[in-house]
């Protein structure tokens, strides 16, 4: 059963979009309005849940529930982001029939932290992401009945997606969302055989739990001047304040365990593609330089419900991306998921 919900606005500082307002520093006022409406939908009709999972603590899950509703919706993060990040989104789908859930992923978001990695995102076992989501599943599923369900994952949650129905059968979700999904980290200079070696031997050495780069390179993933992730400066900077009013929900720098269990669960979506039946919508991000655009392109190709869309001019973070870009993937969102309705 979910935990108190209650305490999350409490411990977290709750600002209402006044508040913000007050403080705002934004070039585009449509936008600012936009994301601030955003912030209080999020607080004012999303519901906190927080289930306690063996090895993670209390796993938050922000749900968005209307009676009406006869679909459900699951919205998986990427590695280190929270619920808040994909406030917009949710918001953006009101009110087209949807429930919505967007999961905290264990150790990051708002739900609780490890003890000894705190600091950093960290995985003993991939499909640990994927229990959690099953787990989180049944539960909301036991309450209420839907005719259609689809989940909508972006790069690290593309990949415990694809993983879920390969250990939970594939007739669970009706249509499949993949934003840069994970199926292949990229790596600019070393071969990924070497790669696997190294974090072979850095385990070994009993450094599993060591972050793969330094504190200094975190925090220089917080400006936007030389981001891989967005051309928005706007979306970049709104990110940049919600740590600010919620310091819990900063992550630092994977681990090396974290690393070694990615690649290796990427290699295993890749492998076995025979239960991919439903429909899919891969959203690939032409100047992509945190996962592989080739892996995904080879994944479109083999997989036979899969249709790929490459926006132009689009870096990792799809939904993040400057409104030129990202009114385009919302379009093939809106549309696929009306399609299967």
């Amino acid at each position: 059963m979910p935990l108190d919900s209650k305490r999350l606005q409490e411990t977290e500082g709750f600002d209402s979009g006044s508040e913000i307002q007050d403080k705002k520093n934004f070039q585009t006022p449509r936008l600012e309005d936009s994301l601030i409406r955003s912030y209080d939908y999020f607080w004012s009709k999303g519901q906190g849940n927080f289930f306690y999972r063996e090895g993670a603590g209390s796993i938050h899950v922000r749900s968005f529930i209307e009676s009406r509703n006869q679909a459900l919706l699951v919205i998986l993060p990427g590695r280190g982001e929270s619920s808040l990040k994909y406030a917009e989104i949710a918001h953006e789908l009101k009110g087209h029939g949807y429930d919505i859930l967007i999961i905290d992923h264990r150790g990051q978001g708002l739900s609780e932290r490890q003890n000894g990695v705190s600091d950093h995102i960290h995985i003993e076992n991939f499909d640990d992401y994927v229990e959690d989501l099953q787990f989180i599943y049944e539960h909301f599923k036991e309450h209420k009945s839907y005719k259609t369900k689809h989940i909508l994952a972006h790069s690290m949650g593309g990949a415990i997606a694809l993983r879920h129905i390969q250990k939970y059968g594939k007739d669970i979700w009706d249509g499949i969302l993949l934003s840069s999904p994970m199926l292949k980290i990229k790596s600019k200079t070393i071969p990924l055989f070497l790669g696997q070696w190294i974090l072979k031997f850095y385990t070994l050495i009993g450094r599993r739990l060591n972050p793969i780069w330094k504190r200094e390179v975190q925090d220089s993933k917080r400006v936007f001047e030389g981001n891989n992730v967005t051309h928005c400066p706007h979306r970049f900077s709104w990110a940049r304040r919600m740590e600010e009013l919620h310091p819990h929900i900063l992550s630092g720098a994977p681990t090396i365990q974290w690393l070694k269990e990615s690649i290796s669960t990427g290699q295993k979506v890749l492998k076995d593609k025979t239960l991919y039946k439903k429909p899919i919508l891969l959203i690939q991000a032409d100047q992509d330089i945190v996962v592989c655009n080739e892996a995904q392109n080879k994944f479109a190709h083999e997989v036979e419900n899969c249709r790929i869309i490459r926006l132009k001019d689009c870096r990792h973070e799809v939904l993040q991306e400057v409104n030129s870009v990202r009114n385009r993937a919302l379009v093939q969102i809106t549309q696929f998921l009306k399609n299967l309705n």
